[in-house]
């Protein structure tokens, strides 16, 4: 329960940091197609943590390019799930790691294009001194296209939704 609780403050942090930096934003940030957002290399991710409405995953090694270790808990009070993945968290942690723009959106193309919001991705890289930028994740009603809200900026994004729930269901087989 402990565990569960600090998970979700933590996500509540991550989601008040991401939203004030969306409503300090500049009116308009020019994104074009090709831009990259956030780029992290894959073997130097120390951590992943993807938060949504229904638990947290989290992704960890201690060591840049070791296999990780993952914990996902859930809101609905199943138990607590851990397991040791790969190193590119079985083929999912390039598409998590380098978010490029297909298009910039408005703040109004966002919320009519991607009105679902998926949850908060935290990457972390073994780069010290830099702080992380929480990103907002959305998508359409078929959960065919996602867009971000990163750093004040919206776009719609290469990520797609798979990458998310192999993220999110890495431990499910074990």
């Amino acid at each position: 329960m402990l565990i569960s609780g600090a998970g979700l403050f933590a996500a509540g942090l991550a989601v008040g940091a991401a939203l004030a930096s969306w409503a300090s934003a500049p009116a308009h940030v020019a994104i074009r197609e090709g831009d990259t957002l956030a780029s992290y290399l894959p073997d130097a991710v120390m951590s992943l943590t993807y938060a949504t409405s229904n638990g947290i995953t989290t992704a960890q090694r201690s060591m840049p390019g070791a296999p990780f270790e993952m914990l996902a808990t859930f809101a609905d009070g199943r138990p607590v799930q851990r397991c040791s993945v790969s190193a590119d968290i079985d083929g999912h942690l390039g598409g998590l790691t380098t978010l490029t723009a297909l298009r910039g959106l408005s703040r109004q193309q966002r919320e009519n294009e991607f009105p679902v919001q998926l949850g908060i991705v935290d990457v972390r890289d073994a780069v010290v001194g830099e702080p992380p930028i929480p990103a907002l994740v959305f998508t359409n009603k078929e959960r065919t296209a996602v867009a971000i809200i990163l750093d004040g900026v919206a776009a719609e994004v290469t990520l797609r939704t798979a990458e998310l729930d192999g993220l999110r269901t890495a431990c499910a087989s074990d």
